[in-house]
């Protein structure tokens, strides 16, 4: 799995949470961080050094646990030489706006994302398949983030200036009067308890991390690959998770922090993690 930072845990955890005996490998490109702040080609490049380093270290699946990183690489990553010959899975993840339309009758759904993601074609194309559904009236509109992800990214540090980046977001969608809300980015699920303490009126908030898991399973079972689940006594061994980092230690560190509250809230999963920093920083 990759991300440029924290916000791909997210998917992580929720990959643990199958209780599936996988070893993972995720990388933190921090020091690129965030993607939504890279022209298109350099995002492309980095990705694909990030993907040929996990494809050196073994893997039969590669997770693309950033929406911007999806919408502008994915179609490379899938047409690697690499990736074809040794039959590698790729899944990728985007904004969750099919979701969004299914629940919401009327009304406006706000996406908020990068400005990478925002201004991409792929997210483009979805808004408007979902927004012609008979029956629907539905009014998207997205709301653009230069500084939520690095904020996450950087807490507790941060603190102040993520709150002052809500309170900005948070106007926008009141004067909007949207009651639905689309993560449309891996890290901003990390702080959801934020967002929905933001509004004193219901506001459904969508993220797709549980849809990646349950996609990358299926895809796994599909490929036939042997997926051991939890034994009969309600146990499971161990599972092995690698943490990559290209910032230093202490960005690590902070990963690993936000891993173990993600796996926390869940309960009764046991890791066996080992870190690994200052990886592909050329």
């Amino acid at each position: 799995m990759l991300d440029s930072g924290a916000g791909g845990l997210t998917v992580l955890s929720a990959i643990l949470a199958s209780k599936r005996q996988l070893e993972m490998h995720y990388f933190a490109d921090e020091a690129f961080s965030p993607y939504g702040s890279l022209s298109v080609h350099s995002m492309q490049q980095r990705v694909i050094r990030l993907c040929e380093f996990l494809i050196d270290l073994g893997v039969s699946a590669i997770v693309i646990a950033c929406n911007t990183a999806t919408l502008e690489t994915i179609s490379l990553i899938r047409n690697l030489q690499r990736v074809k010959e040794g039959g590698i899975l790729v899944v990728g993840i985007e904004p969750a706006i099919k979701p969004a339309s299914l629940i919401d009758d009327q009304g406006v759904v706000c996406v908020l994302a990068t400005p990478t993601s925002c201004q991409s074609e792929r997210l483009k194309d979805l808004i408007q398949t979902n927004s012609k559904q008979p029956s629907k009236a539905l009014d998207y509109h997205c709301i653009e983030s230069h500084l939520l992800a690095n904020l996450i990214d950087t807490l507790p540090e941060s603190r102040v200036l993520l709150e002052q980046e809500l309170h900005r977001i948070k106007e926008i969608i009141q004067a909007l009067n949207a009651r639905v809300l689309v993560l449309a980015c891996t890290h901003y699920p990390l702080i959801k308890p934020r967002f929905e303490a933001l509004f004193d009126y219901p506001v459904l908030i969508i993220e797709p991390s549980q849809a990646v898991a349950e996609r990358l399973l299926f895809c796994l079972n599909e490929a036939e690959y042997a997926l051991a689940p939890i034994d009969k006594s309600g146990k499971s061994s161990a599972q092995n998770v690698f943490l990559y980092s290209s910032g230093d230690a202490k960005s690590l560190l902070r990963v690993r922090a936000w891993l173990s509250e993600l796996v926390g809230e869940i309960g009764k999963i046991d890791l066996n993690i080992t870190l690994r920093p200052d990886c592909l920083v050329d």
